[in-house]
């Protein structure tokens, strides 16, 4: 699909983030945590906070997920101290967005006594633009890969498609729309459907319960009134390609917010963005030490 489904940019469809008041009204025992990706000898520069999209390995609680996510980072892990996100326990039913990124402040203040750099990818980056918003004071600077102010309606619509999916017992049918709304196009969307029924639970993971509740939360997110208030100097690197946010959308949120930029990457789609090296170049250089924060 083209960038002409989508409705008009950030806020385009009236619904809102559902913003909490300051300080957050996620549970009040969080179930997130962080743990240490990077090697011994760079623990004293500073660190980098990586939340990931969703996938097997999203909620890091066993050390098989532990490791695909510390693959995942590899590009930072050289000149950052990276700390990447996982879950002690399962998404309550009914959690929003507003609520996982309380609970992400929460874990990052029990971490660290000051702001820290935030990168996140695809549903990543939507809790990350949420926490930037909602608690400024544990984000110094932002990144959001292949991700926006929500998604696109084509990428919306898909993502439902799929909950429902897995809630009628079909993880295969599931992971052929994730997998296939990733690019567009329509030989490589097949492709990548295809692929995605082969694979089945190695693209969504055996955990269909959280998957639900994450895709559920993401349901109808949108912060486009709300992208003024966000503080903290962004980046915003997405796919000319990716069938789940488009690149007028990505430039529609950067426009909005006070100090952004957004990158397009023509050629890509929603995964390939993430392992384009020439990505993992734009985040190093926005968090530099000497970088305007």
């Amino acid at each position: 699909m083209s960038g002409s489904a989508d409705r008009g940019g950030p806020g385009g469809h009236g619904r809102s983030g559902s913003r909490p008041r300051r300080g957050g009204a996620g549970p009040a025992r969080t179930a997130t945590f962080l743990w240490r990706a990077s090697p011994a000898h760079l623990r004293r520069v500073a660190p980098v906070v990586y939340l990931p999209g969703l996938g097997p390995h999203s909620t890091g609680r066993t050390r098989g997920q532990r490791l695909l996510q510390r693959f995942e980072v590899l590009g930072l892990a050289r000149p950052f101290d990276v700390w990447l996100v996982g879950r002690r326990t399962p998404v309550s039913p009914g959690s929003s967005i507003a609520d996982l990124a309380a609970e992400h402040a929460s874990a990052i203040r029990g971490r660290f006594d000051h702001p820290v750099d935030v990168v996140g990818e695809s549903t990543g980056g939507s809790i990350a633009l949420r926490l930037a918003l909602d608690h400024p004071d544990v984000v110094k600077r932002l990144v959001l890969v292949s991700a926006a102010a929500r998604l696109r309606e084509s990428g919306e619509k898909a993502q439902a498609r799929a909950a429902d999916r897995v809630r009628a017992g079909r993880p295969r049918a599931a992971a052929a729309i994730v997998l296939g709304t990733t690019s567009e196009g329509p030989i490589r969307r097949r492709l990548l459907s295809f692929a995605g029924y082969v694979l089945g639970r190695v693209v969504i993971g055996d955990d269909d319960g959280e998957l639900v509740r994450i895709m559920d939360a993401e349901d109808g997110f949108d912060l486009g009134r709300e992208l003024g208030e966000v503080t903290a100097p962004t980046l915003l690197i997405g796919g000319g390609r990716d069938g789940y946010y488009s690149p007028q959308l990505l430039g529609l949120t950067a426009a909005r917010m006070p100090d952004a930029r957004h990158v397009e990457l023509p050629r890509k789609g929603h995964l390939s963005a993430i392992a384009e090296p020439r990505v993992w170049h734009l985040i190093r250089d926005h968090l530099r030490p000497d970088a305007r924060s």
